[in-house]
């Protein structure tokens, strides 16, 4: 856990290795509208950042509004520069 200043995100962040400055990415949230269960299987496994679910998941509603992820991007735009 981190403490997160303007300053310590600069000092700690973008400051500390300027050829591989931090990358920030707000995204919108929506949860599942009801849990799936899924079986075990050998693609699953390992250092796998994507796999192809057999099912189309329903959505439910986005966590937050439109209005709220632009607050966060501006925060974030205004906290790291």
């Amino acid at each position: 856990m981190h403490i997160w200043t303007a300053e310590s995100v600069r000092a700690d962040r973008l400051d500390f290795r300027p050829k591989h400055k931090l990358a920030v990415l707000v995204v919108c949230a929506i949860p599942l509208a009801e849990p799936v269960r899924l079986a075990r299987r050998p693609e699953y496994g390992g250092c796998t950042s994507w796999v192809q679910l057999p099912l189309t998941p329903q959505l439910a509603e986005p966590v937050h509004d439109e209005a709220a992820l632009a607050e966060v991007a501006a925060r974030v735009r205004e906290a790291v520069g």
